[in-house]
């Protein structure tokens, strides 16, 4: 058996030669960087290199990983993802089901896949609640499967790809019945055998396992359990939202009432004026590190959108040895949102929101929807490409976009031109405040300015507001088409 020889002899010579790269593995492919012992750090194992082969197999990274580098290691491309797996499988254990279906015409007998796995909108109207945080004894094991599924939607981009990645984090970070600190093992190791489940291929057997979200009208919260929220958000280091905690009045019900009220703010508008996305003007390429470093100026308290998803749960799958990998997949999936490539069935879903509703102090509701991590990660990268170009259209005229601090700069002007002109009767401030302004706007006119000015935000708005997105609140859903 023939064997690429140069990449080998490369490492052979780095392990011999001492030096800072001694006893390292660099990547096979010609011409990526990591092939470089002058420039790269390179990895520790061939099995520590798999995730970065993996990003080129899936076309994340550029070059082709020569077959004779996968044959002397005793690795092939899987049939159905195209990643590399062990000869003697062939095929992933979570790739099996779709490898039996696509046998029909073979001569080899069809097995059965088993239960189909939930529609999109199932997965977003379950509302299973996750951990706050990863088991760090389950982290790279959870870094494993994250990537595995973004490196899926990367590659395939349909509807089971992202239905499996969309189930992700509410099938393997469900927070099981009996949690808390001491019951952190317990907690880690339910975790852990989840997450061994689903490479083993069993989607549907976890998704119908996983902890149940009360259907239950939640009783008003007692100051006993204000306070104990309290504390235990000050125990994650939330502190902004312990304080909060303290003088909350709660939500309201998930009633037909509150449904019907906030039904009312959100008025049925036809959908916008049909536009091909392809037509679009394309959008920049965004890149990891842009990625790196709009996750970061997340909060860590930031709700999770319906899936369950956290922004916790991405910073702790960067671990050592996968987090170049799993930034090059989040990379990609960014991008091809950005560009307006996903399905038009999975918009619905993931530019939509789950929707609570806030007492207003004079009566009445005042609906926060909270939408998904990846939706709002892709947003904050687009914006902070377009963020001088939105200052300049947008200043002076407001302070909200691109403007530090704008808010207190407002605040400050307005007491300060008020106590200058006190004594006159000749000056009047108005301040206006538009009933629901927000949830009234026309998406036509918001598409329209978004394609004349702002081009390179065209094609992302166009696929998420297109047609109408889908409110989760309690256990019915509202339709959003304006705003």
């Amino acid at each position: 058996m023939e064997v690429d020889s140069a990449p080998v002899a490369g490492a052979a010579s780095s392990r011999a030669g001492g030096g800072a790269n001694s006893g390292r593995v660099f990547c096979p492919v010609p011409g990526c960087p990591s092939s470089d012992p002058s420039r790269a750090r390179g990895w520790g194992s061939d099995a520590i290199l798999r995730s970065h082969i993996d990003a080129h197999l899936a076309g994340s990274l550029a070059g082709e990983v020569p077959a004779a580098w996968l044959q002397a290691r005793g690795r092939t491309r899987c049939l159905v993802c195209g990643l590399s797996v062990s000869e003697r499988r062939g095929v992933h254990p979570t790739c099996r089901p779709e490898a039996r279906a696509a046998a029909v015409g073979s001569s080899t007998p069809v097995h059965d896949a088993g239960p189909s796995l939930p529609s999109l909108t199932e997965v977003q109207a379950a509302r299973t609640p996750t951990l706050r945080h990863v088991p760090a004894v389950a982290r790279h094991a959870w870094c494993q499967q994250l990537t595995r599924a973004l490196a899926a939607v990367a590659q395939r981009n349909d509807e089971q790809a992202w239905t499996e990645f969309l189930m992700l984090p509410q099938c393997l970070l469900c927070a099981p019945a009996r949690g808390g600190r001491r019951h952190k093992r317990a907690v880690a190791a339910f975790t852990l055998d989840c997450m061994q489940r689903w490479q083993q291929g069993e989607r549907v057997s976890l998704w119908e396992a996983r902890p149940q979200c009360s259907r239950k009208a939640p009783a008003a919260p007692s100051p006993e359990d204000h306070r104990e929220l309290a504390v235990s958000l000050g125990r994650e280091g939330f502190d902004k939202k312990a304080r909060a905690a303290l003088v909350s009045e709660g939500l309201c019900p998930a009633t037909e009432d509150s449904a019907q009220k906030l039904a009312a703010l959100h008025p049925h508008r036809p959908p916008p004026r049909a536009q091909v996305v392809q037509d679009l003007p394309l959008a920049p390429e965004v890149a990891p590190e842009l990625v790196v470093r709009c996750l970061r100026a997340f909060p860590p308290e930031t709700a999770p959108g319906p899936t369950g998803m956290r922004v916790q749960h991405l910073r702790e799958a960067c671990v050592a040895g996968g987090r170049d990998s799993l930034l090059t997949q989040l990379a990609a999936v960014v991008n091809l949102l950005a560009q307006g490539r996903a399905p038009a069935a999975v918009a619905p879903v993931l530019a939509g929101a789950g929707l609570v509703a806030l007492p207003k102090p004079a009566g009445g509701l005042r609906p926060i929807a909270v939408g998904e991590l990846l939706r709002r990660l892709t947003g904050k990268c687009l914006m902070s490409l377009v963020r001088d170009d939105a200052r300049a259209y947008f200043w002076p005229a407001q302070v909200g976009v691109a403007v530090p601090a704008g808010a207190e700069k407002a605040v400050r002007a307005v007491r300060a031109w008020t106590r200058r002109h006190a004594g006159s009767s000749q000056k009047l401030l108005v301040k206006l405040d538009f009933s629901n302004a927000f949830n009234c706007v026309s998406r036509d006119a918001v598409l329209g300015e978004a394609r004349e000015h702002f081009p390179a935000l065209a094609r992302w708005a166009t696929w998420c507001y297109r047609q109408p997105t889908r409110l989760q609140f309690g256990d019915r859903v509202l339709e959003s088409s304006s705003g």
